[in-house]
């Protein structure tokens, strides 16, 4: 079985990474980095319901760290990362889960959707983070729109992306020059 493919037909690059193919979350950095994926939007779905849309637009040294964090807090792997560490808020959506669907969250039948934005330049001068920002918040709204609520890992629905305005980058070169 295949670890990761590209899904054909997308806006941007888009790949699927089957966890139950990973012997360790930390298999991810590895995928990240092979890949060369530095600024990506990414989901979670578990048996094909999403679970939660984030952004990684950081500058951070390891590869998926985002996802390889946060991954590492679901069970089924033969470790898992410490409580309290960076990404353990999927273990408190896991247990909101299992709160509403009788099972907690596993990396068997998950799979982590990561759209590659690095070569995506932002319109925003003072925002690089911009573009991962406005297309997080579509996912999370189009899943508002189908489903009726957000996913259960999305508390906060980043709806101030609808009234942010800003000024073009093009624009202020222009009017401050950007030589």
């Amino acid at each position: 079985m295949t670890k990761y493919w590209q899904i054909p037909n997308t806006q941007y690059p888009t790949w699927a990474i089957d966890l139950n193919q990973l012997t360790d979350f930390l298999d991810l950095t590895g995928i990240m980095k092979q890949l060369k994926i530095v600024k990506y939007n990414y989901s979670f779905i578990y048996q094909e319901e999403v679970i939660k849309y984030g952004i990684s637009a950081d500058k951070s040294c390891t590869w998926g760290e985002r996802i390889y964090r946060q991954a590492g807090h679901l069970d089924g792997w033969n470790r898992k990362l410490a409580p309290g560490s960076s990404g353990s808020d999927m273990q408190d959506i896991s247990n909101e889960y299992f709160t509403i669907r009788g099972t907690h969250l596993n990396r068997t039948g998950m799979v982590i959707m990561v759209v590659d934005m690095s070569d995506v330049d932002s319109p925003m001068i003072n925002d690089p983070s911009y573009p991962l920002k406005k297309l997080e918040r579509e996912q999370i709204k189009a899943h508002i729109e189908h489903t009726g609520c957000s996913p259960i890992g999305n508390k906060k629905t980043e709806e101030y992306m609808d009234r942010k305005g800003f000024v073009k980058r093009d624009l202020w070169e222009t009017l401050f020059g950007g030589n």
